[in-house]
């Protein structure tokens, strides 16, 4: 009973809508598509519940224990990135790393400061997040969708699909997500991840 009575509903609301605003004011307007706003918001929330809960259990258990078993819980929760099978694009994956951070900052502080430092510090890393996005091309055009004829690639290593699609189109692929797959027809849809112009030069 002691876990839920700690729980402020205040600081989860503010953790939810710096999320959001995070999710789909930068990462979906840059990317113009918001597949992985599921998977953002859901970690974000699994963080600071899992966090608020392993916070409780130090009070309740006592500093030298509880500490332990917070460590222990950290390391579950960022062994979990693991369980994808596909790969993620870099760029993905930082937005990631940030709903994560956010989810564990914001339930760790709740017990240091107030409502206005939380705000503000939500605000920074949002704040920072999206001037990032402006100033470089790390998200600018970075996606390209084709339709791909070769499903023998598709099949096989990414290596050898990113090889052949640079050859084709003269691009300078990061990575390659298969969307769907038309066996009446032998293609395929993929969504082009490219390289970032500075890391080529």
């Amino acid at each position: 009973m002691m876990i839920i009575q700690n729980l402020q509903p205040e600081y989860l609301a503010i953790n939810l809508f710096f999320t959001a605003i995070l999710v789909f004011g930068v990462y979906a307007r840059a990317n113009k598509q918001d597949e992985y706003a599921f998977t953002y918001i859901i970690y974000n929330l699994t963080t600071y519940l899992l966090s608020h809960y392993l916070i409780s259990m130090i009070q309740i258990v006592g500093a030298e224990v509880g500490a332990e078993a917070f460590l222990l819980g950290l390391f579950a929760l960022f062994g979990m990135i693991r369980y994808r099978t596909t790969p993620i694009p870099v760029y993905n994956l930082t937005f990631l790393f940030l709903a994560i951070g956010m989810g564990l900052a914001n339930a760790v502080m709740q017990t240091a400061v107030g409502i206005p430092e939380i705000v503000i510090i939500n605000m920074l890393m949002v704040g920072i997040a999206f001037i990032s996005d402006l100033i470089t091309t790390n998200s600018e055009g970075r996606t390209v969708k084709i339709n791909y004829d070769n499903l023998e690639f598709v099949k096989g290593d990414s290596a050898s699909l990113i090889q052949d699609l640079e050859f084709r189109t003269g691009l300078s692929i990061e990575s390659v997500e298969v969307l769907s797959v038309d066996l009446l027809r032998d293609t395929a849809t993929l969504r082009i991840f490219k390289l970032d112009e500075a890391k080529v030069r």
